[in-house]
Parts: structure tokens; C-alpha cells; sequence
């Protein structure tokens, strides 16, 4: 069982990296074979473990650009996953300095590795919204690059101040988290942030009274005591 496993692996990886050779990009949704996916290929998915399964929900679609971004785009979200597919990375080593945008939304993820700030540093765009995540690895600050990054709906309590680090980063979205503090200063001294969403974090009446006269950014917040909605 473990050798079939092992081919039909190599089979997925195979037919996900002639669909990025091509220049095409990559989506998952709900853990199942998308229709770019040739029905031999997800016959094969039966075939093999749980792990190599991340490697083989990945399938071409017909965009070559989404969202402003052309290149590969690995779209998983919605797949379950608790961590980053360690196989992926060998599946998308040729195209890594093509990547501008991972989506990796509503899944189960409670963190990041330092190898995946490293190996993708040139994302112009990060969506973990919807996770567990409660803090992000130093080597965040290797992506000089990003300008969005989406990190509402996760479980941060500390405002993750690596993220002050970028030069290039436009907007944050840490919206329905639980932070109680934010670095006004360092946020002010960023040169190209234009947006930070904190709607439905505990926010201090400290943070409140400060941020306003010391930003020339948009800082969203809710009411204080509000709640967010339910889903």
C-alpha cells in the first residue's frame, strides 16, 4: 500500500508541476480534486495518505492572473489543513520566486514555520484569515515585498509587531482577534501602510485616545465592548 501511495504521490506532484510549468495557477476548496483535476488523478487520490493528500488537492485551474497577480497562485484554502504541506514545497521549488499570492483561508493552521517566510519572500499578498494562528515567526520580516496581509479571524493577542518591519506593507487585517495593545509609534513610522483593520479586538481606551492624532493612516475600530457578529 505505502509503494502505490508512493507513485500515485509522484503522479499528483508530476501533474501539478507541467499545470505551474505552464503558468497556470493553483486552487483547492474542501479538500476534494477541483475539475482541472483528470479523473485518472483523482481516482489516485483514494490511493494515498492523509500528508501526500495536501500535495494532491492542488489543481490547474484555466487564470494565468488573479487578483492583479500573475504567476502561480497556490489557493488552499478551506482544505483542513493543520500545517503547511511539507511535500508542496518540492512540488513549487522552480516557481518559488514567481509566487506573489498564497491563500491559505479557514483552515485548521496554528502556525507558520520559519521555512515558509524564507521560501515564498517575494508574496506581495498573505491570506491566513480564518486559522488558529497566534504569532508569526521572526522570519516575516524576509518579506520586503508584501503588501497585504490578512490575519482576521485567528487568535492573536499580541499585535504582531514584526510586521512593522516591512517597508512595503499597505494593509493589515487583524480583524476579530484578541489584541488589547498596538504599537502606535512603530505603526506610524511605517512608510507605506495606508489600512489596519482591528474591528472586534478588546482594544485598550489607551490605544483609542492615542492612535488618532498620531497616525495619517486609516486604523478601523469598532465601538468599544462591540462584538462581532456571528458567522
Amino acid at each position: 500500500m505505502e509503494r502505490k501511495a508512493s507513485r500515485a504521490f509522484r503522479a499528483l506532484t508530476g501533474f501539478i508541476g507541467t499545470a505551474l510549468a505552464q503558468g497556470r495557477s493553483l486552487w483547492c476548496r474542501n479538500a476534494g480534486p477541483g475539475p482541472g483535476l483528470p479523473f485518472s488523478f483523482q481516482r489516485r487520490l483514494s490511493d494515498v495518505s492523509p500528508a501526500q493528500h495536501a500535495c494532491g488537492i492542488l489543481a490547474a485551474s484555466e487564470l494565468t492572473q488573479r487578483d492583479g497577480h500573475r504567476g502561480p497562485c497556490p489557493d488552499l484554502a478551506e482544505c483542513k489543513l493543520v500545517s503547511f504541506p511539507v511535500g508542496i514545497y518540492k512540488v513549487l521549488r522552480n516557481v518559488t520566486d514567481q509566487i506573489h499570492l498564497i491563500t491559505l483561508a479557514n483552515n485548521e493552521l496554528k502556525a507558520l514555520t520559519s521555512k515558509f517566510m524564507t521560501t515564498f519572500c517575494q508574496l506581495r499578498e498573505l491570506r491566513l484569515e480564518g486559522n488558529f494562528l497566534h504569532r508569526l515567526p521572526n522570519e516575516v520580516s524576509t518579506l520586503q515585498h508584501l503588501k497585504a496581509i490578512d490575519l482576521s479571524r485567528n487568535q492573536f493577542h499580541d499585535f504582531p509587531e514584526q510586521l512593522t518591519t516591512l517597508p512595503a506593507l499597505e494593509n493589515i487585517n487583524l480583524e476579530e482577534n484578541e489584541i488589547v495593545d498596538v504599537p502606535v509609534e512603530k505603526l506610524a513610522a511605517m512608510p507605506a501602510l495606508h489600512l489596519i483593520n482591528l474591528r472586534f479586538n478588546p482594544l485598550n481606551a489607551e490605544v483609542r485616545v492615542i492612535a488618532p492624532p498620531l497616525i495619517k493612516f486609516n486604523m478601523l475600530m469598532s465601538p468599544e465592548g462591540a462584538r462581532a457578529p456571528p458567522p
